[in-house]
């Protein structure tokens, strides 16, 4: 069941509010006048359509998702969608903005690279590990219904009589 693995989609949430108040925080305490512009056109930035991509590949995990809700409706599963897709969002901006606002022109691709040696980053890093590790179990999900479904499928049937 998708369920048990809630504790760990928690934990991750956790990890990248805890990112996001971090980036938040520095950009305020910061005392850097970064050089910023609204609009930056730049065909570099299509080397980083793959990691847009591979956002999107959970979407297999729709069907276990749909199969875990109390009523599973087209409306309540669009609910669980557009709610998850707006949550990832807001995270993706504010730490992107908070970063940028902070560094300017100046930023790394990886946002924490930018900041000093500090236990608040070390602690981030670490956040941010375990974040990549807790969406492997997701990932790999319906990978496994899908081999367990299989060979269930040629195993001799029970006798339940």
């Amino acid at each position: 069941k998708l369920d048990n693995l809630r504790l760990v989609s928690a934990a991750s949430l956790l990890c990248c509010a805890g990112i996001a108040l971090l980036v938040v925080s520095e950009m305020f305490a910061s005392d850097r006048d970064a050089e910023t512009s609204y609009v930056v056109a730049d065909f570099r930035t299509l080397k980083n359509l793959p990691i847009f991509v591979f956002g999107f590949t959970c979407h297999q995990n729709i069907f276990a998702v749909n199969n875990e809700l109390r009523d599973p409706t087209r409306r309540r599963l669009d609910l669980v969608v557009v709610g998850a897709v707006s949550l990832a969002l807001a995270f993706y901006l504010i730490i992107a903005n908070a970063g940028y606002a902070t560094f300017g022109a100046s930023i790394h691709s990886d946002v924490l690279t930018n900041y000093a040696a500090a236990p608040a980053i070390a602690l981030a890093r670490v956040a941010v590990a375990l974040e990549v590790t807790s969406a492997i179990p997701l990932q790999l999900h319906p990978s496994r219904e899908c081999i367990k479904s299989l060979l269930q499928r040629d195993a001799p049937a029970a006798d339940y009589s």
